[in-house]
Order: structure tokens, then C-alpha cells, then sequence
């Protein structure tokens, strides 16, 4: 799954949104015109993720298009362009938190699972909030950097999930 948050205007030599469509925001604006917020070259980044087992969670902030590699495999399984997590065998769901890198008025949210095919998830729930930078570094501190700079591989331990 990959996630953008756009919000206008785009400043100059912003990255654009990818998709083709030409969709409006709820005030007119075609989406082209306006910035994605939620983009790791923009500050953006996860706070926290429960499971990054296939995927790391920093795949959803990716600069441009999707890409598909049908050849491109980590340790872990197909390499994929968002972030993955091994399928549920207990109650629950899979969540993750992203602190964006630029303050916005949030005009529409883009979920791309395009190459996600039969394993997409089914719904999804998106929340928007407020949380001092104290709060930010210490959920940013259980991420796995070992895990991240791999590409996934890890899961959030069962006493940070507690701490959330």
C-alpha cells in the first residue's frame, strides 16, 4: 500500500502526485496542482508500524510512480513498491502512524494498491491527529532501523505495540 495526502499549492519544484487521473479535489483544484505532503522527501516519515515483515512501512512515503519488478525479490519475499505485512493469524489488524513533513489542509488522500494484487487489503481507516515531537522521536525510536535500511524483515515488539 502506498498513501499520498495532497494539499495545495504545490510549491515550485514540488513532487507532484503520480496518478493520471484527472481528479478534482472537494474545492475544484485538479490533483496535479497540488502537493503530496506525505512524501519521505518532503520530511515525512513512520512512526510506528506493527509488522513490516515483507515490506517496510517507509515504502508507503516513496518518491514517484509505482513500479513492479516481477524478477526483484528480498529475503523476505517479492520485492513490492508499499508496504506489506504478513497475513493476520490472530485477531486484529496491521497500523502504522505517519508524521508528515509539512503542515497541510488535507484535500484527498490517495491509496495506490495497484500491484497489490489478491492480497490488497479490503478496507482501510485513515485518522488524522496531534502529537507533541517528544511523543513523535519516542514512537520513531521502536522502529527497526536495521529492519528499515533492509527493506523489512521485522515486526514492532509486542511491549511497544502495548505502549501505543
Amino acid at each position: 500500500m502506498s498513501i499520498e495526502l495532497v494539499a495545495p499549492p504545490a510549491p515550485p519544484g514540488a513532487r507532484q502526485p503520480h496518478h493520471g487521473a484527472e481528479v478534482h479535489s472537494s474545492d475544484g483544484l485538479f490533483w496535479t496542482e497540488l502537493s503530496d505532503v506525505a512524501a519521505a522527501s518532503v520530511g515525512s516519515r513512520v512512526l510506528f508500524a506493527t509488522d513490516d515483515w515483507f515490506c517496510a512501512a517507509e515504502s508507503m512515503l516513496a518518491d514517484g510512480p509505482p513500479e513492479f519488478d516481477p524478477t526483484a525479490f528480498t529475503n523476505w519475499g517479492k520485492t513490492m513498491d508499499g508496504w506489506e505485512t504478513k497475513r493476520k493469524r490472530i485477531a486484529g489488524h496491521d497500523w502504522s502512524i505517519v508524521e508528515l513533513g509539512l503542515p497541510a489542509l488535507i484535500r484527498g488522500i490517495e491509496v495506490d494498491t495497484g500491484f497489490f494484487t489478491g492480497n490488497q487489503v479490503p478496507v482501510i481507516s485513515i485518522q488524522a491527529g496531534c502529537i507533541d515531537a517528544g511523543a513523535a522521536d519516542a514512537l520513531g525510536a521502536t522502529r527497526s532501523a536495521e529492519g528499515v535500511a533492509a527493506g523489512g524483515g521485522f515486526e514492532a515488539a509486542t511491549a511497544a505495540r502495548k505502549q501505543v
